[in-house]
């Protein structure tokens, strides 16, 4: 099972290394935000934007 645990680490660690930083929500795990971002931060709709985009 750790071998497991430590594969799927390491897959989501280069997962999400390619996300685009100024794309984000906020979550309350504080794993999918950049740096620098409070985890009180209030997001408004204007940081959503990216949402509505086709890529």
């Amino acid at each position: 099972m750790r071998n497991l645990v430590e594969e799927f680490r390491l897959l989501f660690i280069d997962w999400i290394s390619g996300f685009n930083p100024k794309h984000y929500i906020v979550d309350n795990w504080g794993l999918f935000k950049p740096p620098g971002i409070s985890p009180d931060h209030i997001q408004s709709d204007d940081e959503l934007d990216f949402l509505d985009e086709d890529e």
